[in-house]
């Protein structure tokens, strides 16, 4: 995918921006064999009980990506881009998956640190995706086993 050029503001481009996630939801939820009806979305609607990841914009045009656990916030990134934030949710809508499909796999299930199997199908849904978004992933993980190696 290329870069998406956005245009509008207020909820036509919330609108946008949820259209684009949904699409890619369901090209890497089907890449990873995952019903996409089963995915938790992370869309512009708050809810903050659950403390599932929302997203919204402020009156400056800022765009908003965030989680609340009962009212406290436990996530928050903000952003002008509006490509940056649809990376956000990509990003994690991937890992998620990943951990999904990798753990019915045997290789998960034996392996010592099973984010060996893991990791690299992060990286691919996100990659299917949008190349540089790839890469991005793939400096996340470096810095997360930079943090914490891999325990095997």
């Amino acid at each position: 995918m290329s870069r998406r050029e956005f245009t509008g503001s207020g909820w036509h481009l919330l609108r946008a921006i949820s259209d684009l996630i949904d699409s890619c939801v369901e090209s890497m939820a089907d890449d990873a064999g995952v019903s996409s009806s089963s995915v938790l979305v992370p869309g512009s609607e708050q809810n903050n009980d659950e403390g599932s990841a929302f997203f919204h914009d402020e009156a400056d045009g800022t765009l908003v990506y965030e989680a609340r656990d009962r009212g406290r916030v436990v996530m928050h990134k903000q952003t002008r881009d509006p490509d940056e934030l649809v990376y956000w949710v990509v990003d994690d809508v991937a890992r998620s998956l990943a951990k999904r499909a990798a753990a019915k796999t045997k290789e998960y299930n034996e392996a010592a640190d099973p984010r060996r199997v893991w990791f690299p199908l992060w990286r691919e849904l996100v990659a299917s995706q949008d190349a540089e978004w790839g890469s991005r992933t793939s400096r996340e993980i470096t810095k997360i086993l930079a943090h914490s190696p891999f325990q095997d």
